[in-house]
């Protein structure tokens, strides 16, 4: 714990009076006793005692008429209250004291007025009179013991300060006897270890402005001379921060540590060290001398040392330290001195003071020291010049006015500073930069001259060197034919400019030297180019390109080089200026050329992209040729994955194809244009492809090989465009052929199936005439269905589309299947959850259906299962796109499927074929499929086919979801019983057909009139004839066909019923395959009950 702790006010002032008084070392003397046995009995008092107070706690220095075990009691109440500085009476101390009733105690004070005890008398029994009188003698008897107090601290104080002198004069004699520094040093501390009893003593330096401290020695006692505990000193970072050393040199006070604190080890690592070796405490003495700082550090390992009374021997013995840490100090900057002047390169030269006469060239100072530095640059050794004038150096190159002024500074004692040629010890002269100071003692007296001189030689050669440069820069800076100019880096003024400049730019030197570098520049660029020129950077730069205005106005390009410099002592720039004018308008040119072939070059590619079209080439006898990526990929394959070679490439074309491949790349190598041919591909993914070749031979002129150049296209989407045109030129043809057929044909068949169907009911009875009958009827009925399906397949049937609902169709062709199908086959019908109703013509749909079912029955002849399955499916954009004819959107799907005996490529290829049939002859006519094709296509649907041999046959018919509107009403149910005698108008312009339209009125006790042609009808209706059905062909001879017949009819007539009749109608009351809105139509050929079912629906059509 340090005794530089700061207790309160009081206690530190009477602590301080009892150091002062050495209270606490003195021991029992006679004299107090006696000044008691007084005190008793003057104030005829039993017990008395002195009692002095140092803190906690106070002590009884001398007692009479008490036992010891009663004096803590005696002693607290002697000194209760001394701090008040007065004497303090108590005549009775009852209730609060029992044993002693009566006490009087006088304050002890020191001569400085600190009360540090008291004289006090007691008794057993109550006093009431202590005289004023009785006070005053109890007062001079307190400052009687203080007197005797004073006497022996006195003494004491006395024989402290011999024993100080006596250790400060040891340790003076100690230094005063050490030959060096460092000697009287260690001697210092040797004494102060042996004089003080100390473990160690060691000094530190804490120089001007550092932080570190510098260990400068120490001396080591007893058991730490078998330790290196000097080196650990020395090893260790000590900083004035964290050391006490520190802390004493920068409080500047004494600073004293009675024991060592175990939790300031961490902080203070010199203070660590010192604990390790069993150091128990320590007095750190601050000092100073000159700007440096110093401390001395003492330590004790003895717990009973006294730490207290050595720290006033240690500061008078660091006060005897001070004349040798000047001495240390002096010592140190000599040598510093020394140092600098030895490593120095230049030449130093001391000289005694005397000038000499002046007379003969070893006249003058002479020479008493020279350093290394010399000795290098002169050749002389320093023996050689000790004792002889520095004239030595003399020449016949010095010049003589130098001398003169050199001699002239020595007799008048002042410093010069001067260029001079000296010579070197062997003749060569060498230049010297020479200064000359004298040198004076404190009393102001001359001592000595000191020269120190640099050889200047490189310098000078160094000047003109630049000399010379300068002159070279110049002329090639004025010489140069590219305009140059330097500029100031502040003012950016113009500071020089070449012929060049001024040649180009069109302003005189004179007129560039008034101007800036900015009034080159057009106005709206001025304050970017000033904020440029100004930037910090560093070298040469390369910027541009700028626009610059010359004197007559025109507008330059140029490119600015730039280079920082020096001129005339001002920081600058150099400029070059490289005129780009036609350079940049080329560039851009340029850059806009390639540009515009860059965007060729992408919309080429791009163009042989979409066209399906890539080059290619090979030189003829090679194995690989060299294709682009377009080829790859009408071949479907990539570059990783395929090598191009002849072989590899013939490998991937349709065998029928390859001989023609070699003829072509054979034929093309010997002849003299391009050639070209088409041939098949065999792609990965089982597709045929189909491309188109062309090639050219070309020669290398360099070496004289043979190349092949050319393009190949993928033309396949080109092929499936044609084949898909000449399929509908072949089926426009086969439409229009047969809808004249059909016409003729039906008309005809009309008129067959009626009469039969007469002379059927006619023959009732005969035997023998109704087989042959109802056999020529059942040959007209399947002359009517190939109509139907020519019809059909050329998408020229007239259809009644509704809304089909799923359930219901698939009720209908589960009873209809076992008709048809037999029972060796079954059929499995399955309908998807969330099957909407689709749009279809029942009638027609039915027929297609059983042209799948009949098909499916015919591919298994064993008999077996079939399955018809219905989902709804979307066509995306995507799938349409590449189908034909198919529009995105919703379908209901109706797939067919079998187990048969399924169909090769080259079947699947013509499925779709009218007339093509795989089955033996009269087991079909060929038109199943077509007719169904035709169907889905006028209906908006799609059909798709997948087939494979011996595993059987998918076919999917797509029709389109029904719209949303309420369903339409089916058609109206014949009426039970005959038709209403109305009088019908018949118009037909087949004789044959009229005839037996006729007939057949007549017979359902309806009334005709037979008209010939539309006009005919026509004037029956204007000459005021009145029927109740107009029945009429559509397709009549003549300007009035049946459509514009039955809108002037109903004009004439309003309310008429019309029924149409056609075996073909050419597009008059059918489009998009659809009969037109509100019209009535019986196909020909029909039946007697065909035509009263029409007629009744045409007549309740009227009545609804």
């Amino acid at each position: 714990m340090t005794a530089t702790a700061d207790p309160s006010q009081a206690d530190n002032a009477r602590i301080s009076a009892l150091i002062r008084t050495t209270l606490v070392d003195t021991a029992p003397a006679e004299n107090f006793d006696r000044i008691l046995r007084i005190a008793t009995r003057i104030f005829e008092a039993p017990i008395a005692l002195i009692a002095f107070a140092n803190g906690e706690p106070a002590w009884c220095k001398a007692s009479v008429g008490i036992a010891s075990t009663d004096l803590p009691a005696a002693v607290e109440i002697a000194l209760a209250g001394i701090a008040a500085g007065e004497t303090r009476i108590v005549p009775d101390a009852w209730p609060e004291l029992a044993e002693i009733r009566f006490h009087a105690a006088a304050p002890l004070r020191t001569p400085d007025g600190q009360p540090v005890g008291a004289l006090c008398v007691m008794d057993r029994r109550p006093r009431q009179e202590f005289a004023a009188a009785d006070r005053a003698m109890l007062t001079d008897l307190g400052r009687a013991v203080m007197a005797e107090l004073e006497l022996r601290a006195r003494g004491l104080q006395a024989r402290t300060l011999v024993g100080e002198l006596d250790l400060r004069n040891a340790v003076l004699a100690a230094a005063g006897a050490a030959p060096s520094v460092g000697e009287a040093l260690e001697r210092i501390m040797g004494v102060t270890c042996d004089a003080l009893g100390a473990a160690l003593c060691h000094v530190w330096q804490q120089p001007a402005g550092e932080d570190r401290l510098r260990f400068l020695g120490g001396v080591i006692r007893g058991r730490l001379r078998h330790t290196d505990y000097l080196g650990r000193c020395r090893a260790l970072d000590v900083y004035a921060h964290n050391s006490v050393v520190g802390e004493a040199i920068r409080t500047d006070r004494q600073i004293i540590t009675p024991e060592i604190a175990a939790e300031d080890l961490g902080h203070h690592p010199l203070l660590r060290l010192s604990h390790e070796n069993g150091l128990l405490s320590r007095i750190v003495t601050p000092l100073r001398v000159g700007e440096d700082c110093y401390a001395m550090l003492t330590c004790f390992d003895r717990p009973d040392a006294d730490v207290a009374a050595a720290a006033g021997q240690v500061r008078g013995i660091a006060l005897a330290l001070l004349p040798v840490l000047r001495r240390q100090q002096d010592h140190a900057r000599a040598e510093l001195f020394q140092r600098i002047v030895e490593t120095t390169a230049d030449a130093v030269v001391v000289a005694g003071a005397d000038p000499g006469d002046g007379a003969g060239d070893d006249s003058g100072p002479r020479i008493v020291y020279v350093n290394p530095a010399f000795e290098q640059v002169t050749g002389y050794t320093a023996a050689e010049v000790a004792g002889r004038s520095p004239r030595l150096l003399y020449g016949p190159r010095t010049e003589p006015a130098a001398r003169a002024a050199l001699r002239a500074a020595i007799v008048a004692r002042r410093p010069l500073r001067q260029t001079i040629t000296h010579h070197r010890k062997d003749g060569t002269p060498f230049v010297a930069d020479l200064n000359v100071s004298p040198v004076t003692d404190s009393m102001g007296r001359h001592t000595s001259w000191v020269a120190i001189q640099r050889d200047m030689t490189a310098y000078f050669e160094a000047a003109e060197e630049v000399g010379r440069r300068e002159a070279a820069f110049r002329r090639l800076f004025h010489s140069n034919p590219v305009p140059m100019w330097i500029y100031d880096r502040a003012s950016l003024r113009f500071l020089e400019v070449n012929n060049a400049a001024m040649s180009v730019y069109g302003w005189t030197r004179e007129q560039f030297l008034a101007m800036t570098i900015l009034d080159i520049r057009p106005e709206a660029e001025r304050t970017a180019a000033a904020g440029s020129a100004q930037a910090p950077r560093d070298g040469r730069a390369v910027s541009g390109p700028w626009r610059h205005i010359t004197a007559g106005g025109q507008e330059r390009l140029v490119q600015i080089m730039s280079s920082l410099l020096e001129h005339e002592g001002t920081p600058a720039v150099l400029v070059g200026v490289f005129d780009m004018t036609e350079q940049v308008r080329a560039e851009r040119a340029l850059r806009h050329s390639q540009a515009s072939l860059q965007q060729t070059t992408g919309q080429l590619a791009e163009a042989l992209r979409l066209a399906k079209l890539g080059p290619w080439r090979w030189r003829v006898g090679a194995e690989a040729a060299e294709w682009s990526d377009e080829i790859f990929a009408i071949f479907g394959t990539d570059r990783a994955s395929f090598v191009p070679t002849v072989e590899t490439a013939l490998a991937r074309i349709h065998p029928d194809d390859r001989q023609m491949t070699r003829d072509f790349l054979e034929q093309t190598a010997t002849a003299s244009g391009p050639r070209s041919f088409d041939f098949r591909v065999l792609r990965p993914d089982g597709r045929i492809g189909h491309c188109w070749i062309e090639g050219s031979r070309v020669e290398d002129p360099a070496t004289g090989e043979i190349w092949l150049h050319g393009f190949c296209q993928d033309v396949t989407e080109r092929r499936e465009i044609e084949q898909a045109l000449l399929r509908a030129e072949k089926l426009d043809t086969i439409g229009q052929m047969t809808g004249g057929v059909a016409h003729d044909f039906n008309n005809l068949l009309t008129v067959i199936a009626i009469s039969l169907e007469l002379a059927d009911a006619a023959a009732e009875g005969n035997p023998t005439l109704r087989p042959l009958i109802r056999a020529a009827r059942e040959a007209t009925d399947k002359g009517a269905q190939l109509t139907a399906q020519l019809l059909s397949y050329a998408r020229r049937q007239p259809l009644r589309p509704r809304p089909v609902a799923p359930s219901d169709f698939v009720a209908d062709l589960l009873d209809m299947v076992p008709r048809v199908m037999g029972e060796r086959h079954t059929l499995r019908a399955s309908v998807a959850p969330g099957t909407p109703r689709f749009q279809a013509d029942p009638a027609q749909l039915e027929t297609a259906m059983l042209n799948l079912l009949l098909n499916a029955r015919d591919a298994m002849p064993a008999g077996g299962g079939i399955t018809l399955e219905m989902a709804p499916v979307t066509f995306t954009e995507a799938y349409a796109i590449n189908q034909d004819e198919v529009q995105p959107g919703d379908y209901v799907m109706i797939a067919v499927a079998d187990a048969g005996t399924g169909m090769s490529a080259e079947t699947l290829a013509r499925v779709f074929e009218p007339f093509f049939t795989t089955k033996p002859v009269g087991r079909g006519t060929g038109l199943g499929l077509s007719m169904v094709l035709g169907f889905a296509k006028q209906s908006g649907g799609h059909v798709s086919v997948y087939s494979e041999m011996a595993r059987g046959t998918v076919v999917k018919l797509y029709l389109p979801v029904t719209v949303t509107e309420a369903e339409l009403p089916a058609a109206l149910a014949a009426p039970q019983g005959r038709l209403p005698p109305i009088e019908v108008l018949v118009v037909e312009d087949k004789e044959d057909v009229r005839a037996i339209a006729c007939q057949l009125c007549v017979d359902l006790g309806l009334m005709p009139t037979a008209a010939a042609s539309g006009e005919e009808a026509l004037s029956y209706l204007q000459a005021g004839f009145r029927f109740g059905l107009l029945f009429t062909d559509v397709v009549l001879g003549g300007a009035l066909d049946g459509v514009r017949l039955a809108e002037q009819a109903s004009a004439l007539q309003p309310g008429l019923p019309v029924l149409f009749t056609s075996g073909y109608t050419e597009n008059t009351i059918v489009h998009g395959g659809r009969l037109d809105e509100g019209v009535r139509l019986l196909t020909k050929p029909y039946s007697k009950a065909q035509f009263v079912a029409a007629v009744a629906a045409a007549l309740a059509s009227m009545l609804a």
